[in-house]
């Protein structure tokens, strides 16, 4: 608090809410009362709401209700945050508040789709050359004509990869190891599907083996903005093996798609199906079966007599230039939406495998990677990984009224004890008008219900046009355009805004280390970042952390010492130890990024007592917290899974009823043993699961706080 001139002033803002692991402690059904809102309590008095869509993660609810979030269904847009298996659409990326938070980025998916990821590496190496993105397989994407299949001929014969080179195919939009298939060069252009949209590229037949077992590695990567690029990497993640030794004189049949996939996959939803797959058991073994972490693997590598050091930088290395490859078009897509700086994040699974030389090339880039915690091992490094993932997003504490009128502005700021700076009642609070001018996401959102409700909108013949038209008016009342040409207070402001949010999550890192800004990455990657916009932001970060956080360098560096630096960096067979790497990249635009990798070898759980979480607690019933919407679609959906399930075990006329659109939710048997479907207004919507006797005394105290927890948001 300041006093200025007599008057009272208030220079607190919105704490952001703090996750931590140690919540699921409180979380079961065995645990003691006094401790159940130990956790609980924060999320409850701030009315804390989540959605899920398309997604149905225990880790996520898990987490979220120990921290006294409340479920909202899935078409609720007065919550705090949204995760999501799938992206947003555009309309509703556009009405996002400053204080939501949702876990992707507008057009993210030109890096998790595998034909999209490729083109866009392909086209970064044309424009910047192909010494700085040496890091995919040669490949082509089908379907295609003549043209694109001479041109390939071409590309595959200045590769000279020979007669006896080996191809993976893989749909464009597979998971799960789903769809691939193996091919020579000698029968590529007889045997493949070229009708299919599929992603063909060269196997990478020689690997670094551990064991005899081909492995790969799964790095997390979190992406809180692309332009400016703020990322950061998760210091542990996993290190997948395949079950059967590797053969490296296997020879492809022609035609042959019966392979051992569990010898060239390393795919964890595959391989855990063989009968020799070693499961985890015990988290504090870090090298244990055949999933282990990154830690362990380094360690491993590095009693080998390996550089794992300079193994890590090269695949930082490899994040970067993948995130920058499709910076314009998500920036680009960023602006035309007027995303709120802090509105999104993105947590990426980057699969990198390793050659003999220690050279990391990508394999793919994972959209929402899996959080199922089926070992003690995922469940402690995911349980981690999540609530530092939040951690880092600074999901703000907003009171109540603010959820309920959708208007960032008119918040009322709280500080880290949970108290209100200006201590009003709700009824003044509700009715005054902030002075500062809101942003187009909270004007058009906060409007959005009045406007889709009017009598006005319903008599318009086309109403989704009009709806559009009145969004893209908002749109350029409020839309504020910069560039670093014309320096105005605007452009100052959202600079400052940029600096504050890097510095407070530098305060809530957890588990995760910045990759991007640093000290010398504008100078390592300017070539690529000066082509992103008029705005300049990845520039003006940098030069406002020179004057703030480093000191600055006396020597010039030239275009020639940045070209030697990614060529050395691509070149793993040639310097394969950081002691033959250029003393300019070495000691100079490397040397933090190298003091950053000590933190991936360290010993993450050790000790005689299990750390906790070594699987996720059952939640108990009080703990879960839905709206009645949610706990309608939630009944609903139950029923019908139970009337699939009993269509495909062929038991017609038995539990089952007409779906209606969706309009029923359960049904009650006839006389003659027939179903017949009860209307969702009589379905008991305490409970989101099947009743029981035991749950008879839970109903009445249940029922009573339905209403103090659920109206809000009804």
């Amino acid at each position: 608090m300041s006093h200025s001139n007599g008057n009272f002033t208030s220079t607190k803002k919105a704490c952001p809410m703090n996750f931590d692991p140690i919540a699921l402690r409180h979380i079961g059904k065995n645990v003691d009362k006094s401790e159940q809102c130990k956790y609980t309590s924060l999320g409850e008095n701030f009315n804390m709401c989540f959605k899920l869509i398309k997604s149905e993660s225990r880790l996520v609810k898990s987490v979220l209700f120990s921290h006294g979030f409340l479920q909202c269904s899935s078409k609720n847009q007065k919550c705090n945050l949204m995760w999501t298996n799938t992206h947003l659409s555009t309309l509703s990326m556009r009405q996002l508040n400053s204080w939501q938070r949702v876990n992707h980025f507008p057009r993210s998916w030109m890096l998790t789709r595998k034909d999209q990821l490729y083109e866009s590496i392909e086209r970064a190496s044309v424009l910047y050359g192909s010494d700085w993105f040496n890091f995919i397989p040669e490949f082509f994407c089908t379907p295609m004509g003549s043209a694109a299949r001479h041109s390939m001929r071409q590309k595959f014969q200045g590769a000279n990869l020979g007669s006896d080179a080996k191809f993976i195919v893989k749909p464009a939009d597979g998971s799960l190891g789903r769809g691939i298939y193996f091919l020579d060069n000698g029968n590529l252009n007889e045997t493949l599907e070229t009708d299919k949209k599929l992603v063909v590229s060269r196997y990478i037949d020689r690997p670094f083996l551990i064991n005899g077992l081909k492995w790969d590695l799964r790095v997390y990567v979190l992406v809180t903005s692309f332009y400016p690029l703020i990322a950061y990497i998760y210091s542990d993640g996993l290190a997948r093996f395949a079950v059967h030794k590797y053969d490296e004189k296997y020879e492809i049949d022609k035609g042959e798609r019966g392979v051992d996939m569990n010898k060239h996959l390393t795919n964890y939803s595959l391989n855990k199906m063989s009968a020799e797959f070693i499961r985890n058991t015990d988290c504090r073994e870090e090298n244990m079966g055949h999933k282990w972490t990154l830690s362990a693997l380094l360690r491993e590598l590095e009693k080998r007599g390996e550089d794992v050091g300079l193994l890590m930088v090269r695949i930082e290395d490899i994040v970067i230039k993948s995130l920058l490859s499709v910076q314009n078009s998500i920036a680009a897509m960023c602006r035309k939406l007027n995303v709120h700086p802090k509105c999104c994040f993105e947590l990426f699974g980057f699969d990198i495998l390793v050659d003999e030389h220690m050279k990391p090339w990508l394999l793919e880039i994972n959209l929402s990677p899996s959080l199922t915690c089926d070992t003690p091992l995922d469940s402690l490094l995911k349980t981690h990984l999540f609530c530092n993932s939040l951690n880092i997003a600074q999901i703000p504490l907003l009171s109540d009224l603010n959820t309920l009128n959708e208007c960032f502005s008119n918040c009322v700021p709280f500080d880290e004890n949970g108290c209100k700076d200006n201590k009003k009642d709700s009824d003044d609070q509700s009715s005054t008008t902030s002075a500062a001018t809101p942003s187009i996401s909270s004007t058009f959102s906060s409007n959005s219900e009045s406007i889709s409700s009017s009598n006005g909108l319903k008599r318009k013949g086309n109403g989704t046009a009009y709806f559009i038209g009145k969004m893209r008016k908002l749109e350029r009342i409020r839309k504020v355009n910069y560039s670093a040409e014309r320096i105005t207070p605007h452009y100052l402001e959202r600079l400052k805004c940029y600096f504050d949010k890097l510095k407070s999550e530098e305060q809530r890192l957890g588990h995760f280390n910045r990759i991007f800004p640093r000290k010398w990455t504008w100078h390592l990657y300017r070539a690529i970042l000066e082509d992103c916009g008029q705005e300049k932001w990845d520039e003006a970060l940098h030069n406002r952390m020179d004057g703030e956080y480093y000191p600055k360098y006396e020597d010039e560096l030239t275009l020639k010492d940045v070209d030697l630096v990614h060529e050395q960096l691509m070149d793993a067979k040639t310097f394969r130890r950081r002691e033959q790497l250029a003393p300019m990249a070495r000691d100079v635009l490397l040397a933090e990024a190298f003091a950053g990798t000590e933190r991936f070898r360290q010993r993450r759980y050790s000790g005689d007592v299990i750390p906790f979480p070594s699987s996720l607690p059952r939640v108990r019933q009080s703990a879960r917290r839905r709206t009645k919407s949610q706990m309608i679609a939630e009944e609903a959906k139950r029923i019908r899974t139970e009337q699939r399930l009993k269509a495909t075990e062929g038991k017609d006329g038995e539990g089952q009823s007409e779906a209606n659109g969706g309009e029923t939710a359960q049904g009650t048997t006839d006389a003659e043993g027939q179903t017949v479907a009860k209307p969702l207004s009589e379905v008991n919507l305490n409970v989101g699961q099947r009743r029981t006797p035991k749950m008879d005394e839970q109903q009445k105290q249940q029922q009573q706080q339905d209403t103090i927890l659920m109206a809000p948001h009804n």
